[in-house]
């Protein structure tokens, strides 16, 4: 189970909008609920999940990217996200500095070393600066999608 396994296509968002940590999960994660098909109440429990691991410490990286992450009991695989910010925000990440790219992560309890895989290999990919410079430079929603899917 790999990163691309547990994206897709719909699951890339451009731009996620809002001015604090707060704003911009709330439109990533309304974004992903829709795109997954879930109710007003999943969508709260995922914000929910997502917050309530926000609040252990920041997943905030480096280099402008985030990777937001939660265990959701409903779900047998991980599912991931990615947004991209329009304009970046703060987001209590470790070097101090802005964020751009949030990459959404939702696994399960029951299979907890597909979620580490995944989490580790979003966490290789953006360490090639080239492609991180590519992410961050994106313009659209189609711009985005090509990068992961062409």
């Amino acid at each position: 189970m790999g990163l691309l396994d547990s994206l897709k296509k719909e699951y890339c968002f451009y731009p996620i909008i809002g001015t604090d940590k707060h704003s911009v999960l709330a439109d990533l994660v309304k974004k992903f609920s829709s795109a997954l098909g879930y109710s007003e109440k999943e969508e709260l429990e995922m914000l929910s999940a997502v917050e309530n691991r926000e609040a252990l410490g920041s997943t905030g990286l480096e280099q402008g990217v985030a990777i937001p992450h939660a265990k959701m009991a409903s779900l047998e695989k991980p599912l991931v996200a990615v947004g991209v910010l329009k304009d970046s925000v703060d987001y209590g990440s470790v070097d101090g500095k802005p964020t751009k790219v949030l990459f959404l992560v939702l696994g399960s309890d029951e299979y907890p070393n597909e979620h580490v895989q995944v989490l580790a290999e979003i966490a290789k990919l953006v360490k090639n600066s080239y492609f991180l410079m590519r992410i961050m430079n994106t313009t659209s929603q189609k711009d985005l999608v090509d990068l992961f899917f062409d």
